[in-house]
């Protein structure tokens, strides 16, 4: 990698100030082909999701912000995008939960962070949810069951069903949380 060295501090500033406006100066597209994701906002990322600035737009105005957004259902993503839309919307909002909780999957779960992060799609509920979650003696994932939705003050959850039919799948340890 070449080196410059300034000769002095206006130099310096006067190329800083000339990276930026090229930066600026580039497309989203651009900038993405010539320095990667990492050089995009997040609603950068959306427009390029979605390919169309005034529904991303009209979806940030109704939404708040991309957290907001990324509870969203499909229903209520439809109300502002086509089909497709809004399935590329779910599935790219999703992403990054999605691969953190393969490889949380793929190691055993004997730690509670290891446990949240094989859950992450919880953090999108938007009520409580009671999850049990089915371990061999290894401490890996044999499978999970919403037990109970609804609110706490409202439902009760009675996992016995389904922890007696995780008896029957050789299941030697139980997670459960809200």
């Amino acid at each position: 990698m070449s080196q410059h060295i300034f000769r002095s501090s206006v130099e310096l500033q006067n190329s800083r100030e000339s990276g930026l406006r090229t930066l600026t100066s580039l497309s989203v597209r651009e900038r993405l082909a010539r320095y990667g994701s990492s050089a995009l906002s997040g609603v950068e990322h959306l427009r390029l999701l979605v390919g169309k600035d005034s529904a991303v737009d009209t979806l940030l105005g109704h939404f708040g912000s991309l957290k907001e957004l990324e509870r969203a259902s499909f229903q209520e993503l439809r109300q502002f995008l086509t089909r497709r839309e809004a399935e590329a919307v779910i599935a790219g909002l999703s992403m990054a939960s999605v691969v953190d909780t393969e490889e949380a999957l793929s190691g055993p779960l004997d730690r509670a962070e290891a446990v949240y992060r094989a859950n992450l799609e919880m953090r999108c509920f938007r009520q409580e949810v009671v999850r049990v979650v089915l371990l061999d003696v290894q401490n890996y994932c044999i499978t999970s069951v919403d037990v109970c939705k609804g609110t706490l003050d409202e439902s009760l959850a009675h996992p016995r069903g389904h922890i007696s039919s995780g008896d029957r799948s050789c299941g030697r340890r139980i997670c459960a949380g809200a």
